[in-house]
């Protein structure tokens, strides 16, 4: 049972009304709210689609790949402060805006990695951030019996984190570039 914010409403696992003032009412039954929840997380497709267009080749594809850091930030952080079905609704359209920018990170590592090695490249860089993720998802484990809040804080602070980290990166090569 929990109680979803509206006039003391409170909600079985069935997902029926048990209070909601004078008037009872049907809501979404769990099952119906996974598919609510498994949709909103895929609003991405056509703003993906934008970025096979040529603007973000002339402009850089660096500014889609950090919409991706920052929904990556956003995400726990909007899962923590979520109390209410449509919150949790948000959430999870912001979860599926952290696989925005998805399209341009993999042209910028095609991109960075030698023509001559870049099955070698592509390979590494896959192996290394598969094998901090799973140290994250083991750490984020530790953290959860420490209390649920404290690991959705300390993800969006490795997302915040990743997201200063590669601003700085693009700025120094930025730099760089025009050194040279």
């Amino acid at each position: 049972v929990f109680s979803d914010g509206r006039f003391g409403d409170l909600i079985h696992e069935g997902g029926e009304v048990i209070q909601a003032g004078d008037q009872h009412r049907r809501v979404l039954s769990p099952v119906q709210q996974r598919h609510v929840l498994a949709g909103a997380a895929e609003p991405d497709g056509p703003l993906e689609m934008n970025q096979s267009d040529p603007a973000p080749i002339e402009n850089g594809r660096e500014p889609f790949v950090v919409v991706t850091f920052i929904m990556f930030t956003l995400f726990p952080i909007s899962l923590l402060m979520s109390r209410s079905f449509p919150a949790l609704v948000v959430a999870f359209v912001i979860r599926g805006l952290k696989e925005f920018g998805d399209p341009s990170r993999k042209a910028l590592i095609i991109g960075y990695s030698d023509a001559d090695r870049r099955g070698e490249v592509i390979g590494a860089y896959y192996l290394v951030r598969d094998l901090i993720v799973s140290t994250g998802a083991i750490l984020g484990a530790y953290l959860w019996k420490l209390g649920p809040a404290l690991n959705f804080l300390g993800a969006a602070a490795f997302g915040a984190a990743g997201t200063v980290f590669y601003m700085k990166t693009i700025r120094q090569s930025r730099q760089f570039a025009l050194n040279e």
